[in-house]
């Protein structure tokens, strides 16, 4: 500043020139991901050179209209206009000239600014399309995520849709394939039907919903959402069997979602898997939905279990529909699901055994059978041996009767001590059963 006051304008910067938009559009033919982000790249750039000289560009104006408004401005005292002088370096006449130059230079300079915004407006529209594109990827990688884009065309746009369709495939991939063995065998266990995304296929329709209590609060929630999803569940029959505290929790959340307290039946005497299996298809049995699609509610690593009880006791495993998949589970950062818990279940599903199995439910092993065989065999022989003999008697002298019943009563005889034989052996089967 001079000591009137007055400001002199500062050196006016070199300006540089923003990228060409022959530049920004170069490799527009190419259609990879690779290439769309080195243009995005190069058209930043651009735009930060011309936001900085947008900014030089109102520096100069604010200069250049000061300078305007001190040139014709009234002569101000004679110090002020000394100090001026003094600032020129010379007299009136030099001064006024020299600030002529400066404000032709600085109008020199706003005239190449203006040329460059001039330039910068095709580098403008090319940002526009380009925004364009983005936004389109983003739609389309929207609308892909539950199933692969079909490309039928060229482009950047379509490439990286396929950059990122195969990304997405390669996460799952490797999901798959770092998941635990424990996760694999609760998955195994949860019994769900799941479609290519991995959601869980249920009846739209079901007869009722059986649920087998559980303490694990991941049941309740589940229970939940199915009511959300399709409010006209709340009219459908609800069969509830575990302890008095799983079945009084199960009810509330019932009763939350305005299911009638006349749809609902509780069992909390039963001690196992059988026993809730035992129950829950006698009361379908009585409501005449034993052949109808019913949903099964439980933990994923139960269910299994579960539903070949209830396939036991009558109903069809096609018709029963486990709701909670494994993926509803944090099953390897919870603690509370045992290895040893979910391997011993994993066996049992193996066996098609579940917790309270009786003995006599098991099959007969392969002797009771071979036993059984052989008693078939024998009534049949002695049958038709009678047969046989029914015929015989016409037409056959006396002698030759009694010669026959003798020989029948021996071969009789022979078959009472075969009989005895097999009960003994039947016995020894049983004792050793």
């Amino acid at each position: 500043h001079s000591p009137g006051g007055a400001a002199s304008p500062p050196p006016v910067p070199p300006l540089p020139l923003p990228v060409p938009p022959a530049e920004v559009a170069a490799g527009a033919g190419s259609g990879s991901a690779e290439g769309v982000a080195r243009r995005l790249g190069a058209v930043e750039e651009a735009l930060e050179q011309l936001q900085g000289s947008a900014q030089r560009l109102r520096g100069l104006e604010q200069i250049v209209e000061g300078l305007r408004q001190q040139q014709q401005s009234p002569q101000r005292p004679d110090a002020a206009a000394a100090a001026d002088r003094a600032l020129a370096g010379g007299g009136g006449g030099e001064g006024e000239g020299d600030l002529a130059e400066r404000v032709a230079r600085l109008e020199k300079s706003v005239e190449v600014v203006t040329h460059q915004a001039t330039l910068a407006e095709p580098i403008n529209k090319t940002l526009t399309t380009l925004a364009q594109k983005i936004t389109a990827v983003e739609e389309g990688l929207q609308a892909s995520s539950r199933s692969p884009p079909l490309l039928s065309e060229g482009g950047p746009a379509a490439s990286a849709l396929a950059a990122a369709g195969v990304a997405r495939r390669l996460s799952d991939l490797e999901a798959r394939v770092l998941r635990s063995d424990k996760s694999r065998r609760v998955e195994a266990l949860a019994a769900c039907r799941c479609d290519a995304g991995g959601g869980v296929v249920l009846p739209r329709d079901p007869a009722a919903i059986v649920i087998f209590g559980s303490p694990r609060s991941e049941v309740l929630l589940c229970l939940q959402e199915l009511y959300q999803k399709d409010p006209s569940w709340k009219n459908k029959y609800v069969i509830i069997t575990g302890t008095e505290a799983e079945v009084k929790d199960i009810c509330r959340a019932l009763e939350t979602s305005q299911v009638k307290a006349d749809l609902i039946f509780r069992d909390t005497s039963a001690k196992s898997t059988d026993e809730g299996a035992r129950f829950a298809v006698k009361k379908l049995q009585d409501l005449g939905l034993s052949d109808q699609d019913v949903v099964f509610l439980t933990f994923p690593v139960i269910a299994r279990s579960g539903i070949d009880a209830l396939v036991h006791y009558g109903l069809s495993e096609g018709k029963v529909h486990a709701a909670l998949a494994a993926q509803g589970v944090d099953v390897d950062g919870d603690g509370s699901i045992e290895d040893a818990w979910v391997d011993s279940m994993y066996k049992m599903m193996q066996n098609k055994e579940w917790p309270g199995k009786a003995p006599e439910q098991k099959k007969q092993s392969g002797m009771e059978e071979e036993a059984a065989l052989m008693l078939r065999g024998v009534a049949q022989r002695l049958n038709a041996l009678e047969d046989r003999m029914a015929s015989m008697m016409e037409g056959v002298a006396k002698e030759e009767v009694v010669g026959l019943m003798q020989r029948v009563v021996r071969r009789d005889s022979g078959c009472s001590e075969l009989q005895c034989q097999l009960q003994d052996k039947i016995s020894t089967m049983e004792e050793l059963l």
